[in-house]
């Protein structure tokens, strides 16, 4: 469950810290006496605070104050406004403490609200200016020697790094945090500091298994157990870390020892754990801390009667207190308890006063949750409308949650394929399920293309993610084919899309997990050479599955190009290769594929002023691509511009480059797109350019990008996310088309097919039109569509 926004260790620890600091800066005795006693609240960690009166009393007390008063009562308003989620105050408070400190080169206390500012920067979603922040605040803890402060600065600097799922950099500043902590004894902070260490090491190692399975789906076998074994370092470390977190908190009631003993029953399965923590739940006066940890034990327990007893007392906490958010967990959490019994209409009633709650204070991270989980009711109970407007509700909290879910402390991110893919892949079975309208239809294309948005921000790791389109709906150009595909878990939908006509769909009646055995079977029968016509069969059967129902319409319609807007695997794949026993289908139509954000035809452009890098010789452990020299020099004398080969290909002469007057950018050299922005990449001679780097220099152009081609790419075969990569990097930079290599194919291959693609093209052509060309060129040869389906044109 979120957080609810109260107050940290460390601020509870600053706020006394500054009490006592202030002590020799008060004039008047009777203001400094009040301000202390205003400050004091702050530290009773079993209380509540009413944040309404005191920052009513706070800036009471303001008016009277002199500068040093002013500045620690700006420094509490600050905190105040920050934890009650008013950063615009909390940020003009904070710069009012931040300016009179500085002024007067009060280093201690300037270092205080500097890591304040972080943190706060941190839960805005801003963890770079926090990185910047705390990184200066350590330079002056370093000069000032102020050993005393720096913990609580790398763990502000970790959890900015955790934002960003930088896990390295967040391990780096837990372990700094965790030691001196450790050497300083300050006990509060150590705990916490592990806890955090603990989540670090768990989330970094989910993200090598799951590098490691992309690894054991490409066959590399050496990169599998690589990271297998890493993911292994990582589970004992955490296992250490949060068995000394439980050591250290021996024999206290802190509700941070509380978090370390649920986290070694996660791992164990001890009940011995659960109980203690339970006990010490159990000691703790009532208060929003407690309802807190009441909810985190119910949520590990398997003992229903256990959850139900945990959960009442909960919400009688949060009730009586009048915290609104809390009470919606606590009865959207009974509603699933119910929900887990077969009590349909109880879990119901819940559901909805779950929502009602969270609605009263405009908690979406609470509210989707539970409108989804009423939605969820609805369908079972075969009241399908109720059950469409709780999902529309759903995802229309989760819109509103976008910047939230970056915002949120790291232990409480939303993974978008658990726990956000779900919502919108059920509402789309809904409203396909039972006999759809075309506004209905139309709703399933918008839907689906925020589901593509919010699979971008994921791969991306960017909830301000930004694309560089149009406002206005692109229609579908004439003799153009807009068709989708919609993989979900009881069957798969096609749907078409003709210029002036309704939309039209089509179901597969397959389950999810079957269609993606069958699109990862076919893509490795597509690379394989050893049978050579043992892609056929397959070949066919998706054909009759995907394009065979849609015929006699594209026939109607006396259609020339296709748009695939696919969903999942299928976009791993190259459905230019489907067959429909005589012809492939690149024979019949010139492809394009798109994520769907405002697609425009492309329109042939004169100039193919062209830049291009090429990387023949072995580096960083690739093997070397001898025919590249051959065809950058052929693509050279073709279309003009410049030429970097191997030791003049560096990411310095790609940075000074790009920005010269160039339309075509052609990149013939190793590239990985995986199922993250930070495993995809391209190889120059001197390093790898990461994506991040790559957006960056593409999005430094003044005029986009009408054509970049990476001749030598490859993407991850079983990740859904992997081409995300290709069609995002357009998006985000502007690049208006992509044409890529699904998989490695051979340079002899790519040195054949590249030039005559850009023959055609250079005839004045549309690029979709040039690659069908130089497809069915190859074709004609009787060349295996190895190496040549795994072209593929992205279109922005």
């Amino acid at each position: 469950m979120p957080k609810n926004p109260r107050l940290s260790k460390f601020t509870l620890f600053i706020v006394g810290l500054f009490l006592t600091l202030s002590i020799n800066y008060f004039g008047g005795g009777s203001l400094k006496a009040q301000v202390n006693n205003i400050g004091s609240s702050l530290t009773d960690q079993g209380q509540q605070i009413d944040y309404s009166s005191t920052i009513t009393d706070w800036k009471e007390k303001l008016q009277l104050a002199n500068s040093s008063e002013a500045a620690s009562i700006h420094l509490y308003l600050a905190i105040s406004y920050r934890d009650i989620g008013k950063f615009g105050l909390a940020i003009k408070h904070f710069n009012e403490a931040h300016q009179f400190y500085h002024h007067q080169e009060n280093a201690e206390k300037l270092a205080i609200v500097l890591i304040e500012q972080a943190r706060t920067h941190n839960q805005m979603g801003q963890p770079d200016r926090a990185i910047s922040l705390i990184s200066q605040t350590l330079n002056t803890l370093e000069v000032k020697k102020l050993a005393h402060l720096k913990a609580a600065a790398y763990q502000a600097r970790g959890t900015a790094y955790s934002l960003k799922g930088q896990w390295d950099e967040a391990i780096d500043n837990y372990l700094s945090s965790r030691n001196v902590a450790s050497v300083l004894q300050q006990n509060e902070q150590l705990l916490s500091s592990l806890n955090d260490l603990y989540l670090a090491y768990t989330r970094r190692r989910a993200q090598y298994l799951l590098l490691a399975q992309d690894a054991k789906t490409e066959g590399i076998e050496i990169e599998k157990n690589r990271l297998t074994f890493l993911a292994g370092q990582d589970y004992s470390a955490a296992i250490a870390t949060t068995t000394r977190a439980v050591k250290i908190s021996q024999g206290t009631q802190n509700p941070s020892r509380v978090t370390a003993l649920l986290n070694l029953y996660e791992i164990y399965s001890d009940k011995t754990y659960l109980n203690q923590a339970q006990e010490i739940v159990g000691l703790l006066p009532p208060s929003l801390p407690k309802a807190d940890l009441l909810l985190k034990v119910a949520n590990v327990t398997e003992d229903k009667g256990l959850k139900q007893a945990l959960l009442q007392q909960a919400l009688q906490i949060a009730s009586s207190i009048g915290d609104k958010r809390t009470e919606s967990f606590a009865l959207g959490e009974l509603g699933n308890l119910s929900l887990q019994i077969g009590n349909n209409l109880s879990a119901l009633s819940y559901s909805q006063q779950a929502q009602l709650a969270a609605q009263s204070v405009m908690a979406v991270d609470s509210l989707y949750r539970w409108q989804w989980q009423a939605g969820k009711i609805y369908n079972s109970l075969g009241e399908i409308e109720p059950a469409k407007i709780a999902d529309r509700g759903a995802i229309a909290s989760l819109q509103k949650l976008r910047f939230e879910i970056a915002q949120a402390s790291p232990e409480f991110q939303l993974d978008v394929q658990i726990e956000v893919e779900p919502i919108y892949r059920e509402f789309l079975s809904l409203l396909l399920e039972n006999d759809p309208l075309q506004k209905d239809l139309k709703e399933v294309l918008e839907v689906a293309k925020q589901l593509q948005f919010t699979e971008l921000q994921s791969f991306f790791g960017d909830a301000c993610l930004e694309i560089k389109q149009k406002s206005s709906t692109v229609t579908v150009p004439p003799q153009t084919a807009r068709i989708h595909s919609l993989i979900l878990k009881e069957a798969s939908y096609i749907l078409l899309e003709l210029e002036n006509q309704p939309i039209k769909f089509f179901k597969i009646e397959i389950e999810e997990a079957r269609i993606n055995d069958l699109i990862n079977s076919w893509r490795k029968e597509l690379e394989a050479t050893a049978i050579p016509l043992k892609y056929q069969e397959l070949s066919q059967y998706l054909y009759t599955l995907l394009i065979q129902p849609l015929e006699e319409d594209l026939t109607h319609a006396q259609i020339k190009t296709l748009i695939f807007i696919n969903d999942g695997l299928l976009r791993n794949v190259p459905l230019s290769a489907l067959y429909d026993g005589n012809q492939f289908l690149i024979e019949k139509y010139a492809i394009v594929n798109s994520l769907g954000f405002n697609f425009t035809s492309d329109k042939p452009n004169s100039s193919k002023k062209s830049l291009i890098f090429g990387l023949s010789v072995s580096v960083d452990g690739f093997s070397a691509l001898p025919f590249v020299e051959r065809e950058t020099k052929q693509i050279q004398q073709l279309v003009g511009g410049k030429l970097f080969l191997n030791d003049s290909f560096t990411e310095t002469t790609f940075r000074t480059q790009i920005n010269q007057d160039y339309t075509v950018i052609h990149l013939a050299t190793h590239a990985q797109f995986g199922g993250t922005a930070r495993n995809t990449f391209i190889q120059t001679f001197s390093t790898p350019i990461f994506l991040a780097q790559l957006e960056e220099i593409l999005s430094s152009r003044r005029e986009p990008i009408e054509l970049l081609v990476l001749s030598a790419c490859k993407t991850a075969t079983g990740n859904k996310r992997s081409l995300l990569g290709l069609a995002g990097i357009a998006l985000r930079s502007g690049t208006r088309n992509v044409l890529a290599s699904l998989w490695a194919v051979g340079d002899r291959t790519t040195s054949l097919l590249t030039p005559i693609f850009y023959q055609y093209w250079s005839n004045g052509i549309s690029k979709e039109e040039a690659l069908q060309k130089a497809q069915k060129e190859l074709i004609s040869k009787g060349i295996h569509p190895k190496f040549w389906s795994a072209f593929i044109l992205v279109g922005n």
